[in-house]
């Protein structure tokens, strides 16, 4: 057992808490507290969880002893549903945590020695490291970019109870049906704050300009300054998004741009608040903002997945793959524009549907050599935020003939697109990483992740714009 393996006493910890989750009237679930958005992801499902379950939820995080980069947002730690514990949850949280930080409390001190000795380490790291924390073999450290290499190995405990109905050790679609997940998403989750905190964001919000009866968007267009990836297809142009702004701000609304202070500033626009370079921005506001947002407007990031945590309405722009799209009936999506370098043209969604999941889908592998991607225009964003605001009796009304029969057809081609790229997960080449690193660990094997995937198929609600899918179904409007 060499330095930077941990062994047995993280198994034993999994056990104990996967023992005590497995017949306790309290679930324990301890969320990957690195990423907003999957720690966003698993706190709304454990909340399901334990409703469905009729279980009071505890939610622990290590503390954060050398300051707070592992610790994606420590406020979203504090978010209640109607069924978290009550009785008992400050003394049982301390010592929840206290315990979590005895064994991973360490990560910091491994995250600087990295960032010292820089890649020489990072490669023996790859080749030898064999944590286990939460029963994870094998598990593959996550660095950062650029000078912000760090280790991160997340507790996750839980995680195997969220969307594996009966913790199989082989994926079916029977046993990820056996929940309505439909159901589940339709039913509205109270997500909310302390009374303190709620009234305490209240106040600073009314500091930013935005009284009691202003209604606002937010927005977050994910331009890579956080992580400094700046070439990431996940990226966007927030400028394209001028043209909605000033659209939002003519209805009456105001637009609350959030993010961090490494984004692109934006030119000044009255009703445009600029949230990142302010002194308002904080972890509780970052999370209240998008609480009492009117529509939120975002990219492939972490805080679309808050604005799911929240069940607010949304709309997502040059979406990255169909995977993890659409599963609310209050959210729309447009995806970026797929150009086949094979066939020297830009592909339908008839036909980006009918692509090879494996290499069209930045979910599995980052879009592959035979694809490039041109995000949406002015017009495109312009069109979807004005159907998501659209007054909500002309919303609800009976569509046109026309696109109705085009609705269900999409509806049946992305579940259909879904269904495959789960199956294929299952069999492809990810199957035989599987089979060397963690044949024997089911939280973290693939086999949890397909069934976290398959969610998706059977819980779509949401749609793709009108005017996006009319304009682009049987051929793309950019050829």
């Amino acid at each position: 057992m060499g330095f930077f393996d941990l062994g047995i006493f993280e198994v034993w910890l999994l056990r104990l808490f996967t023992w005590f989750n497995s017949w306790s009237p309290v679930f324990i679930l301890a969320p990957d507290e690195r990423a907003f958005g999957n720690c966003s992801i698993e706190i709304y499902f454990g909340f399901l969880y334990a409703r469905r379950m009729r279980k009071k939820i505890l939610i622990l995080r290590p503390f954060s002893l050398f300051g707070k980069p592992h610790i994606c947002n420590r406020e979203i730690f504090k978010l209640t549903s109607p069924d978290s514990l009550r009785f008992g949850a400050r003394f049982f949280q301390f010592l929840g945590n206290a315990v979590l930080t005895l064994f991973f409390g360490h990560l910091p001190i491994t995250a600087y020695y990295l960032a010292i000795n820089g890649n020489r380490l990072v490669h023996h790291l790859q080749a030898t490291a064999r944590y286990r924390l939460s029963g994870r073999q094998g598990a593959k450290p996550v660095f950062c970019y650029q000078q912000r290499w760090h280790l991160y190995y997340g507790s996750h405990i839980g995680k195997d109870f969220l969307w594996n109905p009966n913790r199989s050790d082989r994926f079916t679609w029977e046993n990820s049906r056996s929940v309505n997940w439909g159901q589940e998403f339709d039913s509205y989750l109270p997500v909310t704050f302390s009374a303190a905190k709620a009234s305490k964001a209240a106040g600073i919000l009314r500091e930013m300009g935005i009284l009691e009866q202003d209604w606002f968007v937010c927005l977050h267009v994910r331009d890579g300054g956080f992580w400094g990836d700046t070439k990431s297809e996940r990226n966007s142009d927030v400028k394209n998004c001028l043209p909605a702004i000033r659209d939002i701000i003519a209805m009456g609304g105001k637009v609350v741009r959030i993010g961090d202070s490494n984004m692109t500033r934006l030119p000044e626009i009255p009703g445009l608040i600029e949230y990142p370079f302010t002194p308002f921005k904080s972890e509780l506001m970052d999370l209240y903002l998008i609480q009492n947002c009117r529509l939120y407007v975002g990219t492939t990031s972490g805080p679309m997945d808050v604005a799911h945590l929240f069940q607010k309405p949304n709309v997502l722009l040059n979406i990255m793959g169909w995977i993890g799209v659409g599963q609310r009936s209050n959210g729309l999506f447009i995806p970026k524009h797929m150009f086949s370098k094979k066939l020297n043209r830009f592909l339908s969604v008839q036909e980006a549907l009918g692509e090879n999941p494996n290499k069209s889908s930045n979910e599995l592998s980052n879009a592959g050599s035979d694809f490039s991607f041109r995000e949406n225009s002015p017009d495109e964003i312009q069109a979807v935020i004005r159907e998501a605001l659209r007054p909500r009796q002309s919303a609800e009304a009976i569509p046109t003939e026309p696109f109705s029969l085009l609705k269900a057809e999409f509806y049946k081609r992305h579940s259909a697109y879904i269904r495959r790229w789960v199956d294929e997960y299952q069999t492809g080449a990810a199957d035989t990483h599987s089979k060397a690193l963690w044949k024997r660990d089911l939280e973290n094997s693939l086999v949890g992740e397909r069934y976290q995937y398959a969610v998706y198929e059977a819980s779509q609600r949401g749609m793709i714009g009108k005017e996006f899918l009319e304009r682009n179904w049987s051929r793309n409007s950019l050829n």
